[in-house]
């Protein structure tokens, strides 16, 4: 049974695995930027010293990834696993990167949404148990993308206003199942959705933007429902690289199917947008799976670590098109995945506990203080607690409190009624009889486990209830 399941496409991860390194390289063109001061790497050509762009870009990857692991305060050998993908035929940047690293190698393709799906994926090798630290990159060269998906870049074609421009830019993160040593600012993976494959019917290798835009809205769409959670609840939501023409279009599909046009305009941004200044002759923005890749590891996640962000939903896009299917008359599939990524401004893992304490505590002293100021029974107190947490999860307050608190807020008995209200509310989008199996199955372990102890401390000793 897929217990961590949230909905239809999202799951939620149980030890929510940290964001302990980030590193990035960018092209001349990208240091040019208005992100220019938060990337770790600027290239002074786009050969970087190598003998063809391929290589260059393969360098790009492998010194994000080495900054990455630097940061995280670990070699390369105590790393698990490399997620990684590119543009390049044979996502030849990330193998030939692989090669040079000696890592254990997980090669992905999901054109510019290559980002997020590996650290999806990375964050379910970590939350499965199956890794302790993995690397997840992802890479893009202008040269090496435009010379194999449109012209040579030698022939100096004249690009139409809507072409976008693939960012010569690599990023890496390291995830692990715990808070990095020298962490000032805890960021976790809460959870992510999985996108599907959105097919508009855009033919035009020059209209990147408005094939990706209605994927994009799909999965975002998807992840709402699913965790029943509005946009704002976002300080950011980010995609990949829609670019300008592609961000409108995404506002404009948002605001067609019910979201407030405030909140759309106000929590929602483009990395396409972000990476150039319009003064920069881009064109239609920024794309490839560098875009993210470098705006995430870049300002995003430095924009967390300052506390300007606590919650951001990034959400890479990507076109499925090939060297060849627009010649066989193909239209261009679409691609979005997304990764819930929030922040504690804590001086390490210890405030985890911290939290816990204090909020489990209160619970206590609130429940103390009802027994020994009013005539309510042991009993009746028990219901109010756990109705209380049922009522805040319905009007979503008491999820942030969980993020906050973590066991502090699940153990006590409003956690037991967050659970049932949580279980209802995911069952009843799949219907009547899943709405009331859902709060049973949410909440089996901690019954099961409340019998079996209540059990033997009755074996134990012999409690009396107080005479009024």
């Amino acid at each position: 049974m897929a217990r961590k399941k949230q909905g239809l496409q999202t799951v939620s991860f149980e030890k929510k695995p940290y964001i302990i390194g980030r590193g990035n390289v960018v092209g001349k063109k990208e240091s040019e930027g208005p992100l220019a001061s938060y990337f770790d790497e600027s290239l002074t050509d786009d050969m970087y010293g190598e003998k063809s762009w391929e290589k260059a870009e393969s360098k790009m990857l492998q010194t994000a990834m080495s900054k990455a692991c630097t940061r995280a305060q670990l070699s390369k050998e105590n790393i698990d696993v490399m997620l990684s993908g590119d543009l390049v035929n044979q996502i030849m940047s990330s193998s030939f990167t692989a090669r040079n690293m000696h890592i254990p190698f997980l090669g992905l393709y999901g054109a510019c949404s290559t980002m997020t799906e590996s650290m999806v994926l990375g964050s379910m090798l970590i939350d499965g148990e199956f890794a302790s630290n993995v690397l997840a990159g992802a890479s893009s060269h202008f040269c090496t993308a435009e010379r194999q998906f449109r012209m040579p870049v030698e022939h100096g074609n004249q690009r139409p206003p809507s072409a976008q421009w693939t960012a010569t830019a690599a990023g890496a993160v390291v995830i692990s199942e715990s808070a990095g040593g020298n962490a000032t600012v805890n960021i976790r993976v809460t959870d992510a959705t999985v996108g599907k494959v959105i097919d508009a019917g855009i033919k035009d290798a020059n209209q990147m933007g408005a094939a990706m835009a209605p994927a994009a809205v799909d999965t975002l769409l998807n992840h709402l429902q699913d965790t029943g959670r509005e946009i704002d609840y976002y300080d950011l939501v980010a995609t990949g690289d829609l670019g300008y023409i592609g961000k409108d279009i995404m506002c404009d599909l948002l605001v067609d199917a019910g979201l407030d046009s405030r909140k759309v305009f106000g929590h929602y941004d483009d990395c396409g947008t972000m990476l150039f200044a319009k003064d920069q002759d881009v064109h239609g923005g920024g794309s490839g799976c560098g875009c993210s890749a470098a705006v995430l590891t870049g300002s995003l996640l430095k924009k967390m670590e300052q506390g300007e962000y606590k919650r951001i939903l990034l959400m890479s896009t990507g076109a499925l098109l090939s060297t060849i299917s627009p010649f066989q008359g193909e239209s261009i599939p679409g691609i979005a995945h997304l990764l819930n990524s929030a922040c504690r401004c804590i001086g390490g893992g210890m405030m985890d506990y911290v939290w816990a304490f204090l909020i489990g505590g209160l619970f206590c002293v609130a429940g103390q203080i009802l027994m020994d100021t009013t005539k309510l029974t042991a009993p009746r107190i028990l219901v109010i607690f756990v109705l209380a947490g049922v009522v805040l999860q319905a009007f979503n307050l008491y999820e942030p409190i969980v993020e906050l608190a973590g066991n502090g807020a699940t153990t006590p008995l409003p956690g037991f009624g967050y659970n049932l209200a949580k279980g209802a509310m995911e069952g009843a989008k799949n219907g009547f009889l899943p709405a009331i199996t859902g709060p049973i199955k949410a909440t089996a372990a901690g019954v099961a486990v409340a019998i079996t102890f209540g059990y033997i401390v009755s074996l134990i000793f012999n409690p009396k209830s107080p005479k009024r």
